[in-house]
């Protein structure tokens, strides 16, 4: 069985991120054998970059 964890690195050694919306990553881990994928969340990195580029205008 594999858990998600959510976190603000794309590592095992990464910090949890409390905001499971607005994580940076998601963190896909086999506790059996410690193997693991990363998600990195890209919509929420366009969200950020469009707020950004409207509060510039």
């Amino acid at each position: 069985m594999k858990m998600c964890v959510t976190a603000m690195a794309g590592d095992l050694n990464a910090h949890v991120d409390p905001r499971f919306g607005r994580c940076k990553y998601f963190v896909f881990v086999d506790p059996d054998t410690m193997a693991f994928a990363k998600r990195c969340q890209t919509m929420l990195l366009l969200h950020r970059e469009q707020g950004l580029k409207q509060h510039k205008q």
